[in-house]
């Protein structure tokens, strides 16, 4: 069954087509450090225009060039990547077991962070 997280809006089966488990860990925010109206900010990836300055390496140097004129080669530069908001932010990794003590049954094990949740996709 797919599930969307409510965090991230990734959609995700539980299990891979090899049968291992899948546990959804959302992924950091991405902003590119732009030059937009003579100031260097961040911006998410959805909000680039095609007049704001990027640094890029290009053929080894460092230089400065617009979205709309960047080369298939150019790496950008400064781009970081914050993590989401702990409200947000869905780990569904396990915290580690206790340790294990005789004739004690497991018990189930909570994901590391609920986040927004998830829903069927």
């Amino acid at each position: 069954m797919a599930f969307k997280c409510l965090g991230c809006d990734g959609v995700f089966d539980e299990s891979r087509s090899d049968g291992t488990l899948y546990f959804h860990v959302c992924p950091p925010l991405l902003e590119a450090r732009v030059k937009r109206n003579g100031a260097w900010l961040f911006v998410g990836l959805g909000a680039l225009q095609a007049t704001d300055t990027i640094a890029v390496l290009r053929a080894g140097e460092r230089t400065e060039t617009t979205i709309a004129l960047a080369q298939p080669g150019d790496v950008r530069l400064d781009d970081r990547a914050t993590p989401r908001a702990a409200g947000v932010h869905r780990d569904e990794n396990t915290a580690p077991p206790p340790p294990a003590v005789e004739k004690t049954p497991p018990k189930p094990r909570a994901v590391k962070s609920e986040g927004a949740g998830r829903a069927p996709a």
